[in-house]
Parts: structure tokens; C-alpha cells; sequence
């Protein structure tokens, strides 16, 4: 059973004999030997606000992600209203990672058709994800898994650029990108000279102090 609604409003529940069963949309039911009331309950349609597309998590920090070591992050989607079309590209330190593989996620019950460029060579992946049915969320929705291999101790930026995400009319989505960091090496910030410009000193005298740190 489709619910269509309105211009302005939205399907917010179904209700299968007065229990709330979500907001998938076509619903399936199987039909009993008793009768059954399935009631579609609609809302005004408030669009989302602060679209954003992201890294999560987005910072790992972990002195254990030695080389061959591998990780996995997602790129989420947040407060989208009607998007239909994500591109982005992601950059990363070739010095320090090698992606293994791109997973595409189903999308509230959607597999996207995709398109993607990858070149661990230059450290970047470009994907871009069409959505047969205009995609609208307020809470994060993960969209791609990607997997790296660690090459060596360091750090890298997991920077999301040049993205764009459209909605079902062609238009932009005004959103934020939100980057993520790869750090494996943890730096020894070490003190490592303190000069005072006076070896003495009595009441009123003015002292500076100069400190040498290294890392």
C-alpha cells in the first residue's frame, strides 16, 4: 500500500490495528483471517535545515594503527531535503594510506547507481551516487564505507572537497562538509631548554623567562 501525500505534508506513521509501525513507504501487509485496519497518518512538512555531508568518525587518533593495519570510515549524510544526486571527492595523505575497498550503502531501502574514480596514486576518491527516490533525512544516514590500509606512521586529513548535492529538481542543496583525521603517530612534545634573562632578582625587578620545546 502507497501513501501519497499531499503537497505540504508527509507521511509520518502507519498505524496497523492502532500500533505505530514506522514510515516505510510502500507498506507491505499480510492479510490474516481477521480484519485488519491500516491507517496512514500524515504531518505538515517541515524541510531540514544545516544540510552537511561528513567523516565519521571524525577524528580517529590511535598510536595501534601500525602499517598494514587497516580502518574504515563513513561519509554521512545529515538534513537533507529531497537530494537525489551526492557527488564528492575525498582526499587523504598517499604517504600514510592505500584505500582497500568502496562499499555503497543502501539508503532508506535505495541502492544508488554510482560512479567512481579512484587513484591512490594522487590520494583521492570521487564518487557520485544517483538516488531513483529523492532522499530526506534529518538524522545522520551513512551512505559509503571506504577501507584504507595504513602505509607508514603518521598523519592524514581525510578531506571531503569539491561536493555538491542536488535535489530532485536540479537545484543545490546549500550544505557544510565536514573533514576527518587519520592521526598514528603520537607526537613527544618535549621541554627541552628554559633560560631566565636574570639570575637574580629582588622585588620589582622584571623577569623573562624564554622556553625551548621541540615536536
Amino acid at each position: 500500500i502507497l501513501a501519497n501525500p499531499n503537497t505540504g505534508y508527509v507521511l509520518d506513521h502507519w498505524e496497523l490495528n492502532g500500533v505505530n509501525k514506522g514510515s516505510a513507504n510502500p507498506y507491505s501487509v499480510t492479510m490474516g483471517t481477521t480484519d485488519m485496519t491500516l491507517l496512514a497518518v500524515f504531518a505538515v512538512y517541515v524541510p531540514p535545515v544545516g544540510a552537511r555531508i561528513s567523516i565519521d568518525p571524525p577524528e580517529l587518533i590511535d598510536p595501534t594503527m601500525v602499517p598494514c593495519s587497516t580502518f574504515s570510515i563513513n561519509v554521512t549524510i545529515a538534513a537533507v531535503d529531497k537530494l537525489l544526486i551526492c557527488r564528492f571527492n575525498l582526499s587523504y595523505n598517499t604517504e600514510v594510506l592505500d584505500t582497500v575497498s568502496v562499499k555503497f550503502l543502501k539508503v532508506l531501502g535505495q541502492t544508488p547507481k554510482t560512479k567512481i574514480i579512484s587513484d591512490d596514486d594522487a590520494g583521492y576518491i570521487w564518487i557520485q551516487l544517483n538516488y531513483t527516490s529523492p532522499i530526506t533525512t534529518l538524522t545522520p544516514l551513512a551512505i559509503v564505507t571506504i577501507e584504507f590500509h595504513v602505509t607508514a606512521l603518521g598523519i592524514s586529513p581525510l578531506d571531503l572537497h569539491d561536493t555538491e548535492l542536488l535535489d530532485d529538481t536540479g537545484q543545490p542543496i546549500t550544505h557544510v562538509a565536514e573533514d576527518g583525521l587519520f592521526v598514528t603517530l603520537i607526537r613527544d612534545v618535549a621541554v627541552v631548554n628554559v633560560v631566565p634573562s636574570r639570575q637574580w632578582v629582588y622585588k620589582g625587578t622584571e623577569l623573562n623567562i624564554t622556553v625551548t620545546v621541540k615536536n
